[in-house]
């Protein structure tokens, strides 16, 4: 039920970001992007729909099938989205032009997000790039705030 409600209720609340990261970050059609905590697989979906190699890697078992259902439906279960740890990433040194997570970190405890941005350094290219789009907790107390 929570994929249902993820994919019907929050992904088109972040449909102005998702289109905004690749036009931010410039990456260009055969460009392989790296999406890491990538949940509904919306954000390797805006990839895709403009020609990038977007992947998507999560731990969730439930929204990688819901990723596969909605981005990967004619295309093999294992091809474009991962099941792995963030913190383990199982792929080789330098293999994404880009990595991205969006709105993945600011949940998490400070140290195991330091390991998900080493682990998304280690896999993108020299002189690729790293998009991060997140807010910080603790959010403020009070409404106005």
């Amino acid at each position: 039920m929570l994929e249902i409600n993820y994919s019907t209720v929050i992904d088109p609340f972040l449909r102005n970001i998702r289109s905004f990261i690749p036009d931010f970050g410039g990456i260009k059609p055969g460009e392989r992007v790296l999406d890491v905590c990538s949940g509904s697989g919306a954000q390797v979906g805006e990839y895709r729909k403009r020609g990038i190699l977007g992947f998507g890697l999560d731990l969730s078992p439930d929204m990688l099938s819901l990723s596969r259902r909605l981005y990967a439906p004619a295309l093999p279960s294992d091809g474009y989205f991962t099941e792995a740890d963030a913190r383990h990433l199982p792929f080789a040194d330098a293999s994404f032009d880009y990595t991205s997570t969006t709105l993945a970190l600011h949940d998490k405890p400070a140290q195991t997000c330091l390991e998900i941005l080493a682990e998304m350094k280690r896999v993108v290219k020299p002189e690729g790039y790293i998009l991060i789009a997140d807010y910080t907790c603790p959010l403020p107390a009070s409404f106005p705030g």
